[in-house]
């Protein structure tokens, strides 16, 4: 997803745009995902998806990938 405003653009993840990704990697068998900051991951759930909504999408897809020796634990 993206927004524009005048010459401004602005471009931003969600948990519908995260599990298109994140569901093209599994049926690829690829190794995994990457994430550049977790600070931008919501939280405080002022989103109202529940604390770390995003890296909890992430963990939730990955692990139904059978290439993974291991699944991915995140407490929170």
């Amino acid at each position: 997803p993206y927004a524009v405003h005048g010459d401004n653009w602005l471009s931003y993840e969600n948990l519908q745009s995260l599990a298109i990704k994140l569901n093209y990697i599994v049926s690829k068998h690829l190794g995994g995902s990457m994430v550049w900051a977790v600070d931008g991951d919501d939280v405080l759930n002022a989103c109202g998806d529940g604390k770390f909504a995003m890296m909890k999408e992430q963990m939730k897809i990955l692990n139904k990938g059978k290439f993974l020796n291991q699944p991915i634990v995140f407490n929170v």
